[in-house]
């Protein structure tokens, strides 16, 4: 909070009643060869490391100028200036340059200490032991992400399990505990119902061995639910959350009735408790997607995730992005709120929304939008972004995060947001955009690196 007393006090303006927000330079492509490539570029992800290390990794198809085939595999980059320059994309695994599976979909995390785990969905057999459904594999890197170890099967029953296990995550609390999550329609062994449900894995030397998967809600044995979509967190006090989406079909609207559901374990993630709504009463049939938390490590936290509930007519029926937070590391929760200000007069969509915090209390939201903010932006997909200084309690207006975003054509979605803690914040994303013919036509991966300095007006902190 020093640091943000310090840029108000340079710049003339009080700190009370005005909220400073990272002003994120120009887009520009990670890939040098951004011009001439004809492969998509899809999904990134982004976190930051150790010593000025970030890395990148994303899904690429028919990459065949990288050497890769028609296929989806999972390529890498990776900065050791603090994001200044970025290393040509290099595929995780040289498996890739002559496999035919689908690999897809990859989540990192760092121990801060040189160690990173990559995780993916993959229909890649390895070795005869292994089945062609679509199982969770890994690669480890402790050399601060220079080079990747082999990719293994990390879901122990890959051998003989016939469910898709999808949409891995993975997080660590930085004491050496790492724990996956995904999706998987398999019954474990006729030990719960063949409906999605939401699995976990925990490993205690880096990957080296996981413990067999197991159910995160333990009415996976008997419920009918589809649980998508999870993510995993970690505070300093080994505290654990797994937040998801989960509903099953609306006879009703002929469609289907979603919410948001969180899980919370207070023995390193060894067993959950049972998961508490954060989306309104079951009744509720408007669709909630995509969760994502944060937490600052010390018991305050902040869920959000999109969603067309209109929260009693008091937001208007397009997709926002709405969040509740905790302030005691996830036991009970606030009531749902629409994250982006502007939600009761917006009329586009707002969606797919990342967040993350800084050790000063800064929390930034950034999420794809294709609301037009009357005339501040076209009618294509861009990136907003928003800040709160008081835990999630209010929000700053959203501004835009893509500074071209007035004037381009390109869809901006799927961001990722990372900061390494000291005033720097890097966003990545998806993106058609050729910033005026620099870059092909197809997808690539763009980023914008933020520090602190823009203002805009916004809610004071509150009053202690």
């Amino acid at each position: 909070m020093g640091m943000l007393l310090a840029v108000a006090t340079l710049l003339g303006v009080p700190a009370v009643g005005r909220a400073q927000v990272p002003t994120f330079g120009p887009p520009r492509a990670v890939d040098p060869a951004v011009k001439s490539d004809t492969h998509s570029d899809e999904f990134p992800r982004i976190a930051a490391g150790v010593a000025g290390v970030w890395v990148l990794v994303w899904q690429v198809v028919g990459a065949g100028d990288l050497g890769l085939g028609r296929d989806i595999d999972v390529v890498y980059s990776r900065s050791s200036d603090d994001g200044k320059h970025w290393t040509a994309p290099k595929p995780l695994s040289e498996r890739f340059l002559n496999d035919r599976a689908e690999d897809r979909q990859p989540a990192l995390a760092t121990d801060g200490k040189g160690t990173w785990i990559v995780v993916w969905t993959s229909t890649q057999d390895l070795g005869p032991a292994s089945r062609r459904d679509r199982d969770i594999h890994f690669a480890v890197s402790t050399d601060n992400a220079l080079t990747w170890s082999v990719p293994r099967a990390l879901n122990s029953n890959a051998a003989h399990d016939w469910g898709d296990d999808d949409a891995a995550d993975i997080a660590t609390d930085e004491n050496g505990r790492w724990v996956v999550v995904w999706q998987s329609g398999d019954s474990l062994g006729n030990t719960k119902g063949g409906d999605r449900d939401i699995l976990f894995a925990t490993s205690t030397d880096a990957g080296a061995a996981w413990s067999p998967p197991d159910i995160v809600d333990a009415a996976a044995r008997s419920d009918v639910q589809f649980d998508t979509s999870p993510r995993v967190a970690a505070d300093l006090s080994g505290t654990w959350l797994v937040a998801w989406s989960s509903g099953s079909a609306s006879e009703e609207r002929g469609d289907f009735e979603r919410g948001v559901l969180v899980a919370r374990s207070d023995d390193g993630a060894a067993s959950w408790n049972p998961p508490q709504s954060l989306s309104g009463a079951s009744e509720d049939d408007r669709p909630d997607w995509g969760p994502r938390l944060a937490g600052n490590g010390h018991g305050q936290w902040v869920c959000a995730w999109a969603s067309s509930d209109d929260l009693g007519t008091s937001v208007g029926r397009d997709r926002d992005v709405l969040f509740v937070r905790s302030s005691d590391g996830g036991r009970t929760w606030s009531a749902r709120a629409a994250l982006n200000r502007e939600a009761a007069g917006d009329t586009g969509d707002d969606d797919t929304p990342e967040l993350a915090v800084d050790t000063a209390g800064n929390w930034v939201a950034v999420w794809t939008s294709w609301d037009r903010r009357g005339a501040a932006r076209g009618a294509d997909a861009d990136l907003l972004a928003a800040m709160s200084r008081d835990n999630g309690a209010s929000w700053t207006q959203s501004y835009i995060l893509n500074s071209n975003a007035k004037d381009d054509h390109g869809e901006d979605t799927t961001p990722s947001l990372a900061t390494d803690g000291s005033g720097l914040w890097i966003a990545a994303w998806s993106s058609t955009e050729t910033l005026g013919e620099v870059l092909g036509r197809d997808r690539d991966v763009l980023i914008a690196a933020g520090r602190f300095g823009f203002e805009i007006p916004g809610p004071p902190p509150p009053t202690r």
